[in-house]
C-alpha cells in the first residue's frame, strides 16, 4: 500500500464520532454511517490491547477529490483501531454481521462500541480510536 493510501488519525473516545464523519486524508471526507458501511474484519489483537475492525463501502461520499473519480475509483475501505480496551464481549457472530452500532461514554469515562445483529452482538469499551489503511479503490459491479 502507498504512504498516500494511509491515515492515521488518533481520537479520543469523544471525538470517535466526528472522527467517522470526517476523515481527512486526501482521499475523502465524509462517510456514511457505521449502518452504512460493510464490516468485513473484526481482528482482537491476542498480543496487546486493541481489536481491529475493517470497513468497506461501495460508493465515494459527496464531491470526491476530482482524481479519483477520473481513475475509476468507486469505493472506499479503511480499518478502525480501537485500543486501550477494558472490556470485550462477544455473544454470538453471524455471516450477517451487525446491523446497529451504538456509541456511547462510560463510567469510567471510555467509550462504548455495541455492535447488534442477526446472531450477533459486540461490546468493545476502549480509550482511544485512530484510523489505518484508508484507501479509495475500484470495485467490481454488482
Amino acid at each position: 500500500m502507498r504512504g498516500s493510501d494511509r491515515a492515521q488519525v488518533p481520537a479520543a473516545p469523544d471525538d470517535l464520532a466526528g472522527l467517522l464523519d470526517g476523515l481527512h486524508a486526501g482521499l475523502l471526507s465524509g462517510l456514511p454511517a457505521f449502518e452504512d458501511l460493510d464490516l468485513f474484519h473484526l481482528l482482537v489483537d491476542e498480543r496487546g490491547d486493541s481489536v481491529t475492525l475493517g470497513f468497506e463501502h461501495a460508493g465515494l461520499p459527496p464531491a470526491p477529490p476530482r482524481d479519483r473519480v477520473d481513475r475509476g475509483l468507486n469505493a472506499v475501505e479503511f480499518f478502525l483501531v480501537l485500543s486501550g480496551l477494558t472490556r470485550l464481549q462477544i455473544d454470538g457472530w453471524d455471516y450477517r454481521g451487525p446491523a446497529e452500532y451504538t456509541l456511547s461514554r462510560t463510567r469510567s469515562g471510555h467509550a462504548l462500541l455495541s455492535m447488534r445483529g442477526p446472531g450477533s452482538n459486540v461490546e468493545i469499551e476502549f480509550a482511544a480510536a485512530r484510523v489505518e489503511g484508508l484507501r479509495a479503490f475500484r470495485s467490481a459491479p454488482g
